[in-house]
């Protein structure tokens, strides 16, 4: 069965789009020639400006056993996981120290990664030419990941267990978060579309918790586990994955409202999890005893687990550092992964939904389900047009 297109003139008025799809009806469903209307951002994945990262490619940390203080090399290894093909995108000379999971900055431009080396702490921005920049530099000794939320938010965990958010509009930092919303300084953050931030709470003697802290700034816990809790991802669904270690090994899922009885998906170790642009795979390293580091796709339903192929160790004793980011949208609605919601996405919604039974999904539209109940349609519209207009702006630009 195939959907309703939404460039209906008629339906999409009266669903209060007025002249914007008006602009749009004129063009026809193609995406070339999309005519500019007066306060609306920039179209096309022009609006970003210079070379971007490549969409879906995956980005892991790895390491050796020595110290970075003591000679000990770190390396972030890019990966097409169509292919397997890797390589090395930065090391040790660019300045990498401890390496936390990398962030794609909305308008895919830039790769941030926090470093935690025996002193204080800085945040790198990598360019997609290897170049490397400061970004932001600490007084405390480590940082957890950087990463944004659906509004071009940035936030950076520390070590004195707070969670600091950087505004878009500018300004200094505030804390979002801290030990009185259950934070401590160790453990993973991913955002849900709706601005809910999940968190792994790392306990010393204690049970783990993955905690959900509202967009006002207030925490609960919502699942207590055994199980030494290492990666995280959550779904458009809020549907929650986690990889943990000791005593309870592998890949969970906790699926909303209750969070209760974990679907173990695979008993696979590994340090870090990333989700798919479409969601159907969670994209984990592993570290095997003959083969060296491997990436593994897990399916988020059964969880099926087929290999990645290629070679990610390039000093065949590498450990991992714990850390994968797959490239995908920050923004829901930025179709175009340009960090702008735009006419152009607009576009794109409008081919989306036409988009039959059975018929292959491109790639501009595996995240066009946006609110989360894994269908493209009329739902999804409203939620575009109330995400239409964000433009994503980095003040420290």
């Amino acid at each position: 069965m195939r959907r309703m297109n939404v460039s209906n003139a008629a339906i999409c008025a009266g669903l209060g789009v007025g002249a914007l799809v008006t602009a749009l009806v004129a063009a026809g469903p193609a995406v070339a020639g999309v005519p500019a209307v007066a306060g609306v951002p920039a179209v096309g994945p022009a609006a970003a400006g210079g070379k971007q990262f490549t969409r879906g490619h995956l980005f892991v940390t790895i390491g050796e056993a020595e110290p970075c203080e003591f000679g000990g090399r770190e390396a972030i290894v890019e990966i097409d996981p169509a292919t397997g093909a890797a390589s090395v995108f930065a090391d040790s000379w660019d300045g990498l120290c401890r390496p936390s999971p990398p962030a794609v900055v909305p308008d895919r431009r830039r790769l941030l990664v926090g470093n935690s080396p025996k002193g204080p702490a800085y945040i790198l921005a990598f360019f997609p030419d290897g170049r490397s920049d400061l970004y932001l530099s600490f007084k405390v000794c480590c940082v957890g990941l950087p990463t944004y939320d659906p509004s071009g938010n940035l936030y950076v965990r520390t070590a004195l267990s707070q969670i600091l958010r950087y505004p878009m509009s500018g300004g200094p930092p505030e804390v979002f978060a801290d030990a009185d919303d259950f934070i401590s300084g160790g453990g993973r953050m991913a955002f849900a579309p709706n601005g809910d931030l999940y968190c792994t709470t790392r306990r010393e003697s204690a049970d783990d918790w993955i905690v959900r802290i509202t967009p006002d700034g207030v925490g609960a816990i919502i699942v207590t586990t055994p199980g030494e809790l290492r990666g995280l991802a959550v779904d458009r669904s809020e549907r929650v994955f986690v990889s943990a270690g000791s005593p309870t090994l592998g890949i969970m899922r906790y699926d909303p409202p209750g969070y209760s009885a974990p679907v173990l998906l695979t008993d696979l170790y590994a340090t870090s999890i990333a989700l798919s642009e479409d969601e159907g795979a969670l994209f984990a390293p592993s570290r095997d005893r003959t083969d060296g580091i491997i990436a593994y796709a897990v399916d988020t339903e059964s969880g099926f687990v087929t290999v990645i192929p290629g070679e990610i160790d390039p000093w065949g004793g590498g450990y991992l550092t714990g850390s994968i980011m797959v490239a995908r949208p920050v923004f829901p609605g930025d179709l175009d992964f340009n960090g702008a919601v735009e006419l152009y996405d607009f576009a794109l919604f409008d081919r989306c939904l036409t988009i039959g039974e059975g018929e292959p999904i491109p790639v501009e539209c595996q995240s066009a389900d946006l609110n989360g109940d894994r269908r493209r349609d009329f739902a999804d519209f409203s939620v575009f047009q109330r995400r239409f207009g964000i433009v994503f702006h980095d003040p420290r630009e």
